[in-house]
């Protein structure tokens, strides 16, 4: 009496494919467990889930409100921050105009003194 390999082959592939069929099963099995508890959570939370879906279309409706007035107070922000600039700027300038004019009278001022007191 003698075992073929063929005969060994489909004894492996059977042993094997029974592991694989306990392990799919043992795996099915914590998952359906685990699909059991989130169903028994969703259940417990189900008035605190739908109070919240009942509110979102408000959050949002707050949320648009919101960044509409953030738009408006960065756009006001904006154009203070551009009036503020042309106002330094300005007064850059007129400084400018002023220092200049007065280099302008120091150096005729100058110039009368030294042609006062040369001769």
């Amino acid at each position: 009496m003698y075992i073929a390999l063929s005969d060994i082959a489909l004894i492996i592939l059977f042993l094997l494919a029974a592991a694989v069929g306990v392990y799919l099963i043992l795996v099915l099995s914590q998952a359906f467990k685990t699909l059991c508890r989130i169903r028994g959570i969703l259940s417990a939370q189900d008035s605190a889930i739908q109070q919240s879906l009942a509110q979102l279309p408000g959050l949002l409706a707050n949320l648009n409100a919101l960044t509409l007035s953030l738009k408006q107070s960065a756009d006001m922000a904006n154009n203070t921050l551009d009036s503020w600039q042309t106002e330094v700027a300005g007064t850059v300038d007129d400084l400018r105009d002023g220092l200049e004019t007065i280099t302008l009278y120091s150096k005729a001022i100058g110039e009368i003194i030294k042609a006062l007191f040369s001769k």
